[in-house]
């Protein structure tokens, strides 16, 4: 019997063999690849790939434009990520209770997050156009002509309105998170609070925040990693302009590799950014979890 499940166990194992075989060709054997190539100054089209070990990487602090993309992707991630939060959270606990019309506002404001960012991207370049966008005419119709503006070509305004898609697209994917997380609170606990007469901030604070803490991690994490990989937003809308108001590391990594014929230096960019990925979700990790007992 216990020989014949190990067998059956054996067989189980044979069917991660095809999933195992995907994840080492397309996700590691890439990530090593782009790591041996940032020690090179290959141009990606040359066969010889001469080793200059870590050049690149010193070559990054010296570029004033990989430092402005750096410092561009740190606020676009630190700034998305808080308000696509905070944006969620708000929408979640308007509308926690069931009912139809809460039904239907969630429904609303779910869809665009079913939408690609490519469309999403061309539905805002099309609402910030100058002259036929739809802000610019609804501007026009109020009244208000005196508010329209080139809204990606102002050089003040480009990156708040670049960072508007994200928040539209993504808040709502918060929200349902959030949603999910708020039905896991135990109504007793709400309750019991009201009891003792705690008022509403103070049940805010003391139970369903602690209680929505696993939704919170989870969403910080994946706005943090889906903010620092942002590309097709702003490849679409600005390119990076103007100027280089917008640029970043993404669009950093697909212009060194395809256009400046510095395959290594862009690899070295790619790296980086994996790096502040992964430094992030740690600090973001160890700063939500400790002291965790506290809040059960």
């Amino acid at each position: 019997m216990a020989k014949s499940r190990r067998t059956s166990e054996n067989i189980l194992y044979l069917f991660l063999i095809p999933a195992l075989v995907v994840y080492l060709f397309f996700y590691v054997y890439p990530m090593f690849t782009g790591l041996y190539y940032s020690l090179t100054d290959w141009d990606g089209m040359a066969k010889q790939k001469i080793f200059i070990g870590f050049r690149n990487y010193l070559d990054i602090f010296r570029d004033q434009y990989t430092r402005t993309a750096t410092m561009n992707s740190l606020i676009y991630t630190v700034v998305v990520t808080f308000l696509s939060n905070i944006i969620g959270l708000v929408l979640a606990l308007m509308l926690e209770r069931r009912s139809n019309i809460n039904n239907v506002f969630r429904s609303i404001f779910f869809v665009p997050a079913v939408l690609s960012p490519v469309v999403a991207a061309f539905i805002w370049k099309y609402m910030y156009s100058p002259q036929s966008g739809a802000i610019n005419s609804l501007l026009r119709v109020a009244g208000l002509e005196i508010l329209s503006r080139d809204w990606l070509g102002d050089p003040h305004l480009a990156m708040a309105s670049v960072m508007l898609v994200p928040l539209w697209q993504w808040g709502g994917n918060v929200m349902i998170v959030f949603l999910a997380g708020l039905m896991n609170i135990p109504e007793e606990h709400h309750e019991s609070a009201k009891i003792d007469g705690a008022s509403y901030m103070q049940r805010l604070v003391h139970i369903t925040l602690p209680g929505l803490r696993p939704a919170i991690i989870f969403n910080l994490i994946i706005s943090t990693i889906g903010s620092f990989k942002t590309f097709d937003f702003i490849f679409i809308l600005t390119y990076g302009g103007p100027g280089f108001t917008t640029e970043v590391l993404t669009l950093q990594i697909y212009k060194h590799a395809l256009y400046t014929a510095k395959f290594g230096y862009g690899s070295a960019v790619a790296v980086m950014l994996t790096l502040l990925i992964v430094l992030f979700t740690i600090a973001e990790l160890k700063l939500l979890t400790r002291n965790e007992e506290g809040y059960l």
